[in-house]
């Protein structure tokens, strides 16, 4: 009795809304999850085993440099090129529970973020660079000492 009550209360209060400071601190590129997205992909049934052993030290080594970092003054995500790109607070959108939107300075910029506990996962809305890496998966750094 008391598990259905809780649950009908649980069931029936609303999501709260993706809140830029739950993304607070350093995001590293799952590996193991970019590999199996990799993997997922059609094209890469044709790719022989040798060359596909090949492919996950290449594309961990260069996709396992991305980051992302989001404080108070926005977003920062580390490029395989070494590059910085800054996500401003105000390019944040929550768009529902655990879920947001950000855009960036170009047109066709922009990303859906979603948080489930200590992983997020960023996709790519953009449909030409969805073809290339449609989603990544992120996991929370532990905090620095």
């Amino acid at each position: 009795m008391r598990l259905a009550l809780l649950l009908a209360v649980l069931g029936s209060a609303p999501l709260a809304a993706l809140e830029q400071t739950q993304l607070y601190g350093t995001w590293a590129i799952d590996q193991e999850a970019l590999w199996e997205t990799m993997k997922a992909r059609p094209e890469f049934a044709k790719v022989p085993a040798e060359q596909q052993a090949m492919m996950k030290t290449m594309f961990t080594q260069q996709l396992g440099k991305v980051s992302l970092t989001w404080n108070a003054e926005g977003g920062t995500m580390g490029t395989p090129q070494g590059k910085q790109e800054v996500i401003p607070p105000s390019h944040f959108t929550s768009t529902g529970p655990m879920t947001a939107t950000i855009t960036g300075n170009k047109p066709n910029q922009k990303a859906q973020l979603e948080l489930k506990g200590e992983t997020l996962i960023f996709t790519d809305l953009d449909p030409k660079a969805a073809k290339t890496m449609p989603s990544m998966t992120f996991k929370r750094a532990p905090a620095a000492k």
